[in-house]
């Protein structure tokens, strides 16, 4: 399944949790990584899962997983981060202050 930019306008909890890893690099600019979100409003472990599956899928977030992940259970630590991707997409999609390119491109560097 090929998933665009019209997957977050039809679907508020894809848009919310992509908006989320937005706003975490927002508030803290300086970290490179962040810990997964691991509970939406209204949605189920397993709709989490299944939203973090279509926003990898999408190219929107990426992953590292390392033994430090694993710190603390229940959590999965400094992991996740928004791709420029997946900053573009939320500003497609009308995104109340999603990263500039600049931010995210520094993001990843």
């Amino acid at each position: 399944m090929i998933i665009g930019h019209e997957a977050l306008r039809n679907d508020p909890k894809l848009h919310a949790l992509l908006a989320a890893y937005s706003a975490l690099k927002k508030q803290k600019p300086d970290a490179e990584w962040h810990d997964r979100i691991m509970e939406l409003p209204s949605c189920t472990t397993e709709q989490i899962n299944k939203l973090h599956g279509l926003l990898l899928a999408g190219g929107w977030i990426e992953t590292r997983v390392h033994g430090d992940s694993f710190k603390t259970a229940g959590r999965l630590e400094s992991c996740y981060r928004i791709t420029p991707d997946g900053n573009a997409a939320l500003r497609f999609a009308g995104a109340a202050a999603p990263l500039t390119d600049e931010e995210s491109d520094d993001a990843i560097s």
